[in-house]
């Protein structure tokens, strides 16, 4: 059984016109998105506070009628608790004679302009891609350098710095290090130990053993 519900919603002063009417038109998403409908919003404006709400002595009353099912009170509460902008709500379901008489007077209304419930969804909707932007948005060089934090781009990470690299005057030619290598090669290679043999006395019978035959 669909609920009749009048919503009282206090806004921070700090908002401007077209805040307000973003703000108004993320409400009517949240109500359509519960499965309700919106059948009359009407902007008080700014007021004086019954008592200071986060030391704000005013705020911008935003007063609306809808209709949907009992959970579009709780789930409205959850929308409107973690935006700042929103001061205070409060959310009344109208039965009997209140209800009686608030359908009463929104047929005398009339239907609300359609005009203005699409171009506040409208803002609504650029408000919130508006933020995302600055939450995704990579840091700046300026932001980082307030920050203290030292930029450093994807090429200068992976590329060797100018300093470490040898210059071409600095490199050994390709020449001198075959040189120097055939020396060391040269050094460190052991020589062969070849027996000295003495082929006078081996060739050269002995007369003595001439004789012996």
């Amino acid at each position: 059984m669909s609920q009749l519900y009048e919503i009282l919603t206090v806004l921070s002063p700090h908002e401007s016109e077209e805040d307000v009417d973003a703000i108004i038109g993320g409400l009517r998403q949240q109500i359509t998105k519960s499965g309700g409908e919106v059948l009359a919003v009407d902007n008080w404006g700014k007021r004086k506070l019954a008592y200071p709400i986060r030391k704000f002595d005013e705020g911008t009353y935003v007063l609306m009628q809808a209709e949907g099912p009992t959970n579009l009170s709780a789930d409205f509460r959850q929308h409107t608790r973690i935006r700042e902008s929103i001061l205070r709500e409060l959310i009344v379901a109208l039965d009997g004679a209140h209800a009686a008489a608030v359908r009463s007077q929104l047929e005398e209304k009339g239907p609300e302009d359609s005009t203005l419930a699409e171009a506040q969804i409208e803002a609504a909707e650029e408000r919130a891609a508006e933020k995302l932007a600055r939450v995704t948005a990579p840091v700046t060089d300026v932001a980082a350098a307030a920050a203290g934090v030292e930029v450093v781009s994807a090429e200068e990470l992976e590329a060797p710095a100018a300093e470490e690299a040898p210059t071409a005057d600095e490199a050994p030619a390709a020449e001198e290090v075959a040189d120097e290598s055939a020396e060391v090669s040269a050094e460190e290679a052991p020589t062969a130990e070849v027996p000295v043999v003495d082929d006078a006395e081996d060739d050269v019978p002995s007369d003595d053993a001439g004789e012996e035959e």
